[in-house]
């Protein structure tokens, strides 16, 4: 789930995942995006859970580069939105992925 650290997980037998995203072409091969996630638990195991429900936010911007091969990149921010009361997890979380492929 985008906006949380990872640090803290809800799992159930069952649930569903929501992603939505806004994707802005600012240059060939670059792209600004926003997105938000919405994720539900259930089932028995998710009775024991701290809640069943999460939500976040996240910006960032990605892309390709061509240099002696082919760079990918993704640099984002994330923010939760929605979390049960007792679930703990850093106001604002930073990330980036860099690939390369010949």
């Amino acid at each position: 789930m985008r906006g949380f650290d990872g640090e803290l997980t809800l799992m159930g037998e069952q649930g569903w995942y929501w992603n939505n995203n806004l994707n802005w072409q600012y240059l060939p091969s670059h792209q600004v995006y926003a997105g938000i996630d919405v994720g539900h638990i259930t089932g028995r195991t998710s009775e024991m859970q701290l809640g069943k429900t999460l939500a976040g936010t996240v910006v960032g911007f990605k892309g390709q580069v061509k240099a002696g091969g082919n760079w990918y990149y993704d640099v984002f921010m994330g923010k939760p939105i929605y979390k049960p009361q007792h679930f703990r997890t850093d106001k604002t979380t930073f990330g980036f992925n860099l690939n390369y492929s010949l």
